[in-house]
Order: structure tokens, then C-alpha cells, then sequence
């Protein structure tokens, strides 16, 4: 009996994940490319980036630049550079192409073509909505929290309420305090793949006011929360 083996003699490129992800904060996003089978010589690689939903020159470093592998070298990482502009824009995107392989080499038959997702991280902070309406009877009146933009970084907001028409301890309780709003998470993955899990931080949060019952016909009243 013999063992026969099959040598491989390709050499294939080819991103580490179909989507990076980075902040506007990080100045650099970074990217990995890895080169498949025999890596015994020196070889190339041309990586693209162009615009996805960012622009190139406005939010990231556009271009087309060329990756070599010496020999022995199995994974080689470049920095996208990215723009910390002050604008509420939401998570952007830019491409990402592997094209252009030296001879005798070829690019992967997966992970060829990859996102860049470049994390907002201004914010606001507003209400669902400016006006509320509630029956007394209803006991209590719960109002809606928004975090719009990125969730990056970690926020906290105070409020307090504040009399209008109606008084507090004869119309409602008064309540006050912050919320806290978490920033996103990168856990590694459990599922042994290597890779690291975004999970988004809180992008909305509530304020409960107590109402009182009374039995007086005072017609509608407000009051705010600020």
C-alpha cells in the first residue's frame, strides 16, 4: 500500500472577511488580505478602493495600490485612511477589489470583493416626537428617546421635568435623571471562526412620568420634559 499526495502548485489571493469595519475616530481602517497555497516566491496583488456610500477624498483615502508578498508571507494588511469629519452622515461604505494578481497566480474563488463600513460616531439626542397627549386616568405616560447617528461611543443625557399648565405633586410626579446610552461592542466570535462581532450600542431609551387622577374639571393641561 502507498500514500500518494497531490502537491498543490496555485496560489490564490483573497480578503480575510467580506466586510471591515472601522470608525471615523480611528484614522485608519485596517484591512487583510490573505495569499492561499504556495507562497514560496515573491508575488503581487492590486488592492482597489472606491466609493461605496463614503466618497473617496471626503470620507477615505481612494486608490489603487499594490501588495507584495515575499516570499513565505501568507497575510498582508493595509490602512484605508479615513476622514473624523463633525457631520451626523450615519455609517458609510467604500469598496474594496482584489484585481490585477502577478503571473501564475489567481485570485480566490471567494472574498474577492469586500466592504469597508466606516462607523458614524456624532450623535444626537432627541425625542420621538415634540408633543404627547395622555388621559389622566391612564396612571402614567411614557416617552421615547432617540439616539440618532452612530453608536460608537457611549452618551448619557439628563432630563427633568418641568411645569406648564399643570403642577407638579397636583398633576403629575415629578421625575428627573440621566439615561445612559451604550457605545458598540467587538467580541470575538463563538463559534471558533476567528472573527470579531460588532454589536451596536443603544440607540433608543424611555421616560416614564406618573400622572395623577384628579377629580377637578380643569380642562387639558401640560407640562414638559426637558
Amino acid at each position: 500500500t502507498a500514500l500518494l499526495t497531490i502537491l498543490d502548485d496555485d496560489t490564490a489571493f483573497q480578503f480575510a472577511v467580506t466586510n471591515f469595519v472601522t470608525t471615523e475616530a480611528s484614522t485608519n481602517g485596517i484591512v487583510t488580505v490573505y495569499r492561499r497555497g504556495v507562497n514560496t516566491a515573491s508575488q503581487t496583488v492590486d488592492l482597489a478602493v472606491t466609493n461605496g456610500t463614503a466618497v473617496s477624498g471626503v470620507d477615505f483615502a481612494g486608490g489603487t495600490n499594490t501588495l507584495t508578498f515575499a516570499p513565505g508571507v501568507t497575510n498582508l494588511t493595509f490602512l484605508v485612511g479615513v476622514t473624523n469629519n463633525t457631520n451626523l452622515t450615519g455609517d458609510l461604505t467604500a469598496s474594496l477589489g482584489l484585481q490585477n494578481p502577478s503571473a501564475g497566480t489567481l485570485l480566490g474563488t471567494s472574498n474577492t470583493i469586500a466592504t469597508l463600513t466606516i462607523r458614524d460616531d456624532e450623535s444626537r439626542i432627541t425625542f420621538a416626537t415634540n408633543q404627547y397627549s395622555v388621559n389622566e386616568y391612564a396612571g402614567s405616560i411614557t416617552l421615547s428617546v432617540l439616539r440618532q447617528g452612530g453608536t460608537v461611543n457611549p452618551v448619557t443625557v439628563q432630563f427633568f421635568t418641568l411645569n406648564g399648565t399643570a403642577t407638579a405633586g397636583a398633576d403629575y410626579f415629578t421625575n428627573s435623571g440621566t439615561l445612559s446610552f451604550l457605545g458598540d461592542t467587538i467580541t470575538l466570535a463563538t463559534n471558533g471562526a476567528g472573527q470579531m462581532v460588532l454589536t451596536n450600542g443603544d440607540s433608543a431609551k424611555t421616560i416614564t412620568v406618573n400622572l395623577i387622577d384628579d377629580q377637578v374639571g380643569e380642562g387639558n393641561e401640560t407640562f414638559f420634559v426637558i
